[in-house]
């Protein structure tokens, strides 16, 4: 008969978490596979280029890139995105993807090394989240 909860402890919370992180995880290499099949890559002009700090009001700081593209059909679009790796330079070129059937939708392409990494990092740390609660139920 299972237990009750109350005499389980808190370590199902770590295992939650754990397991939550790793389907995030997950959800993430899907999205990103998803988008490296059907969106198209081009190549941008970087327009202005900023540097934030965070703020206290919980506002994200970073580096933020102003791009201009043009899609498959000849139109012009402009995107802003904050690129994982490295810091371009006005005027420099980049790689971007945008959705085929929504050219205005885009983002800077990372590299998949840098894409992988972090699908790696995300699922160890949902890993361990889980097997420290198995620990803790274990020796409990």
């Amino acid at each position: 008969m299972p237990e009750p909860l109350a005499d389980i402890g808190w370590g199902w919370v770590t295992a939650v978490c754990g397991v939550l992180l790793i389907a995030f995880m997950f959800k993430y290499l899907l999205l990103v596979f998803r988008n490296r099949r059907t969106w198209v890559v081009t190549e941008a002009t970087v327009g202005k280029v900023q540097t934030r700090q965070a703020s206290a009001t919980g506002t994200g700081g970073g580096t933020f890139v102003n791009y201009h593209y043009t899609d498959a059909h000849g139109q012009q679009h402009m995107g802003v995105d904050s690129p994982w790796f490295g810091k371009p330079k006005r005027k420099s070129k980049l790689q971007i993807r945008y959705a085929s059937d929504e050219p205005a939708r885009s983002e800077v392409v990372t590299p998949l090394a840098g894409e992988l990494a972090i699908f790696v990092i995300g699922t160890a740390c949902g890993v361990a989240l889980v097997l420290m609660s198995l620990a803790g139920w274990l020796s409990g």
